[in-house]
């Protein structure tokens, strides 16, 4: 039937940096549409769930290949902590969860 078509659709996300890039995509099914009629709300409601969780693995995505860049470009720049270096680690960390905020005051 024409009008009828089962088709897809992507969300795509593109990472582009000096060193190089990479593209992220979802493939999600598009509602099928009438030339002469809306979509219904049950289709509407599934395309919508779909989107959702699509961009949701999506972000997922794009956080794990960017955490992995910032390991190798600190790998890259020799700051990579060691056993040798915890304590710069613990210090990393407590920024990393206190940043935004004051900084505790040291009463020692």
């Amino acid at each position: 039937m024409p009008g009828l078509n089962d088709s897809s659709a992507v969300l795509r996300a593109e990472y582009q940096s000096p060193t190089g890039s990479k593209d992220f995509q979802h493939a999600i099914s598009a509602p099928a549409s009438q030339d002469t009629k809306p979509l219904d709300t049950r289709a509407k409601t599934k395309y919508l769930s779909d989107l959702r969780a699509s961009s949701k693995k999506l972000q997922e995505d794009i956080n794990k290949f960017l955490t992995k860049k910032m390991e190798e470009d600190k790998k890259a720049q020799g700051q990579v902590t060691t056993k040798g270096t915890s304590n710069q680690k613990a210090e990393e960390e407590l920024e990393e969860e206190t940043y935004g905020e004051e900084a505790p005051q040291d009463d020692s």
